[in-house]
């Protein structure tokens, strides 16, 4: 029998299904009194836990009792030396505390009660860990996100909640991190040249004009625009004669869908024009990926080079703004 918070979980498992909104199980727990827990184990199908209300408790719905028990359940699964949630495999002390693996090979004794370290398994909590969403890190700064304990990871490396590394990091050794809101004060203070401050709090719709020193040149920067953070990025290929745009959203995809960008070519006499369109990616989006995919604007080097000396155009607009002009 463990504690998680105001609640006493039973190695013997109990269960009953519980089914949230959308149709998906939830949890799989049986609230019994404490009386009764002998006579009606009998009754249940074997699952991860079994889950009473503590003596004296009301119990005024199901859903109280489902957040009770989620916020117990992900309380227990903190780790008390490093404060991460703990993922499998996650051991004991000889007092029943748990510790997580990279904690535990730092730590000679118990951080809880100094007790020794057994060498087995709490496949019970590994179970319901495996079972759960985990809430982002960074909740208590505005994110909403939720992932299981496989996927946490990755979305803790992208969330645009995080301490973010400078852009051009590993183009000239910044070291610099800081969170999303002081971005724009250090790129334009270290970085200004390949930055470009479009934002004038007023726009819906931004475009720059793409001098043709660099048009033909792999280059990286970042725009501010829209009250947002975008990186513009172009990338010749050689090997497959095409030339890559890419503008990725600094945040969700959510925010990311409500913005396009589009490259507009015109020939010196006016008399061609070519236009590309496409939505910016996030971070979460590998940059090898969304080119082999084309996710991105992609055009021909034969057809580029009927725009060699004409006018090139990027713009930056909202999703209301796009479907007007189009």
């Amino acid at each position: 029998m463990s504690t998680f918070g105001g609640h006493m979980v039973y190695g013997d498992t109990l269960a009953e299904d519980w089914t949230a909104d959308d149709g998906e199980t939830e949890l799989r727990i049986s609230i019994i009194p404490h009386d009764n827990y002998k006579t009606l184990k009998h009754r249940y199908k074997p699952t991860v836990c079994c889950v009473r209300a503590m003596s004296g408790t009301p119990v005024s719905s199901r859903g109280d009792v489902r957040d009770d028990v989620s916020k117990s359940v992900l309380s227990s699964l903190e780790c008390p030396v490093c404060m991460e949630y703990i993922a499998p495999p996650i051991t004991l002390c000889q007092n029943g505390h748990n510790i997580c693996s990279c904690c535990r090979k730092k730590m000679f004794r118990c951080p809880a009660c100094e007790g020794q370290f057994l060498s087995v398994r709490n496949r019970a909590l590994e179970d319901i860990a495996a079972a759960i969403e985990y809430p982002c890190r960074f909740s208590h700064l505005g994110c909403d996100e939720a992932y299981p304990m496989d996927r946490i990871g990755k979305h803790h490396s992208k969330c645009p909640h995080r301490v973010y590394s400078c852009f051009f990091d590993k183009l000239s050794v910044c070291g610099w991190k800081g969170r999303r809101q002081d971005i724009k004060r250090h790129v334009l203070d270290a970085h200004e040249k390949s930055a470009l401050d479009l934002d004038d709090g007023a726009s819906s719709c931004v475009s720059w004009e793409v001098p043709n020193s660099n048009c033909y040149r792999d280059s990286l920067q970042v725009i501010f625009c829209l009250g947002e953070v975008f990186l513009y990025l172009k990338r010749f290929d050689d090997s497959r004669k095409k030339l890559f745009v890419l503008v990725r959203y600094v945040g969700g995809r959510s925010a990311a869908a409500r913005y396009r960008y589009k490259l507009k070519l015109r020939a010196p006499d006016g008399t061609q024009k070519a236009s590309f369109c496409s939505t910016p990616v996030t971070e979460m989006d590998e940059t090898e990926r969304v080119f082999e995919a084309g996710e991105c604007v992609v055009v021909d080097f034969d057809l580029l080079l009927r725009f060699v000396k004409g006018v090139k155009t990027m713009k930056i607009l909202r999703v209301d703004d796009v479907v007007t002009e189009l």
